[in-house]
């Protein structure tokens, strides 16, 4: 660990190296047991900030780490960015590294974050909440611009992570909170938009009892007003008893589908061509299924990406879509859709991109402007 923060802080910046800022409340600071499988297998290449001391694990405030559990604080759990940076280090390619920044705060509300409302807010909460926020200096927000801009010593800012939510149920004032913090951390930080990303997490879903479920309606209303945001799915997430939490495998689920939400957004090339992952349903991952709704299984949805900056329309076209279906570009130049297939099978798919007709450069099961996919309902 002492040789990693040593390697680091000798070094210039890292254009290789991509940061990413977590905040958040507790299901961001992680409320689920670390188990011994979350210890095992990390790359190297994850690293974590430690945004406090970790006086139990011999990690200083501003340093360098592998990105073992937990990431937040000592005694905090398990995280969506622990399988985040796992599944990002999957599809970066070789060289490239991951670092994460975690400063969240359990059971605030979102204006934690607002950079000049922070301290007043951090004065009326109960005493716990006040507690937390004096680890962070009584504002969060400035905390985090403090350890980001030493992190852009070694590498680059690349996306922020938003799971936040629970504490604002009802609030259509959220999106534009949430826009005001971003804005300020583009410029506080000296960040683009196109290159710096807000991802927001979905909440326990209501079909599976969240008790925050409709708050999902929001945080989803949030691409209406910032367009280099995007929404996390917390689709097949399985959900801890108290449903406003995830257990470990929802947060692994969960951290997942930021990395696949994240990849196609990067400026290193798509690496995973398709990504699928599970649709809202009750009774999956295991959670318990809420009174009256049917437990079986459902078809994964599947998101297809093809890279085509310069085009002016594409379209996807398979055998399991009756009409060739408009694809979504992004400010990377990736064009996307997701679809749910009614039935587990191979399927032959193929992009339209500006009136021709190709296969999916990145799967190697192509033939004749066609391209192979297996799905299951594993």
């Amino acid at each position: 660990m002492f040789a990693v923060a040593i390697a680091l802080s000798a070094g210039a910046q890292d254009r290789n190296f991509h940061i990413f800022i977590c905040i958040g409340q507790s299901n961001m600071e992680g409320n689920a047991r670390v188990e011994d499988v979350d210890r095992d297998g990390i790359s190297p290449n994850y690293l974590m900030m430690a945004a406090v001391d970790f006086p139990g694990m011999g990690r200083t405030k501003g340093e360098w780490y592998p990105a073992v559990p937990p990431l937040c604080r000592e005694n905090t759990g398990l995280t969506p960015a622990d399988y985040f940076g796992r599944t990002l280090l999957e599809y970066l390619p070789e060289g490239h590294k991951v670092g994460i920044i975690n400063v969240s705060v359990a059971g605030c509300k979102i204006d934690a974050f607002i950079k000049n409302k922070a301290e007043e807010y951090g004065k009326t909460g109960a005493d716990w909440l006040q507690n937390i926020m004096k680890i962070y200096d009584g504002n969060p927000y400035e905390y985090v611009v403090k350890l980001a801009k030493r992190a852009q010593k070694d590498g680059v800012i690349s996306g922020i992570l938003l799971h936040q939510g629970e504490s604002d149920p009802d609030d259509w004032t959220w999106p534009e909170k949430v826009k005001g913090i971003y804005e300020d951390f583009l410029k506080d930080l000296n960040l683009k938009a196109e290159e710096c990303p807000l991802l927001a997490g979905e909440v326990v879903n209501s079909d599976r009892g969240g008790v925050c479920g409709p708050m999902n309606r929001i945080i989803g209303s949030l691409p209406e007003i910032i367009p280099t945001a995007h929404v996390v799915s917390s689709s097949g997430c399985a959900e801890n008893f108290d449903r406003l939490h995830f257990s470990a495998a929802g947060y692994r689920q969960l951290g997942r589908n930021y990395a696949m939400a994240m990849i196609p957004l990067m400026h290193v090339g798509v690496q995973s061509p398709v990504i699928a992952s599970m649709p809202r349903f009750p009774g999956m991952g295991g959670g318990p299924v809420p009174g009256g709704a049917p437990a079986r299984v459902m078809m994964p949805n599947v998101t297809f990406n093809v890279v085509a900056p310069d085009a002016h329309e594409v379209f996807f076209t398979s055998d399991f879509t009756e009409d060739k279906m408009p694809m979504t570009k992004n400010n990377s130049g990736v064009w996307s859709v997701t679809l749910q297939p009614k039935e587990a099978g191979s399927f032959k798919y193929s992009f339209i991109v500006d009136g021709a007709t190709i296969a999916d450069p990145l799967n190697p099961d192509s033939e004749g402007g066609q391209s192979t996919l297996t799905i299951s309902n594993d």
